[in-house]
């Protein structure tokens, strides 16, 4: 009569604990798209650092060579024969003002380096289809795609004309305007406008 009794009990506490396992699956379930959707939202705002980032190294190397073309200068100044002591030491003060500039600038530099590896992926796309993707909507196709075509197509004579191309029918895009822009102002210009050869007269 004991093992009678006892059957039931058995089933009513596995019985229970078969409802609390559903529940807490049901609970996890719940909690997945909460979850994805702040997954992606980190993943939109990581794409977006990313991308000011890589536009704050270009104007950082931007501004180094300025400072290095304007300590150059300063110093042929310096070498003047019969410079006013003044002048000089006007001079001497903005080469080390200079210095002082160009290493934040260094260091800001090396600050904001990024493993190439890490931030560009091999997506292996078309040129079309990367510079279609500047105009995405999502924040991390356009990142993936400003990196890509950087990677793989930035010695591409035909990129400037299609993105060009791209962009002139695409206006009202504002976001893909920009990035066009981005990619254009990041190409080795002497690439695809060689200097004009000058000509003996």
């Amino acid at each position: 009569m004991a093992q009678h009794r006892a059957i039931p009990t058995l089933v009513k506490a596995q019985l229970f604990i078969a409802v609390v396992a559903i529940a807490i699956v049901i609970v996890s379930v719940l909690q997945i798209p909460p979850l994805i959707k702040t997954k992606e939202n980190l993943q939109n705002e990581i794409s977006e650092l990313q991308f000011k980032i890589e536009d704050a190294k270009e104007k950082l190397k931007k501004s180094e060579r300025e400072l290095s073309l304007a300590d150059n200068k300063l110093k042929e100044i310096l070498k003047t024969p019969n410079l006013p002591m003044r002048e000089k030491v006007v001079v001497e003060e903005l080469i080390s003002k200079i210095s002082s500039v160009n290493t934040t600038v260094i260091k800001a530099l090396a600050d904001l380096e990024i493993p190439k590896t890490a931030s560009v992926p091999q997506t292996g796309h078309s040129r079309q289809t990367l510079i279609a993707d500047l105009f995405s909507d999502q924040s991390s196709v356009r990142l993936r795609a400003y990196n890509a075509l950087m990677s793989d197509y930035s010695a591409d004579t035909k990129l400037v004309p299609d993105l060009l191309s791209f962009a002139s029918k695409h206006r009202d895009n504002l976001n893909g305007i920009y990035n066009t822009l981005v990619v254009l102002s990041h190409l080795n210009k002497a690439q695809f406008w060689p200097a004009p050869v000058m000509r003996s007269i």
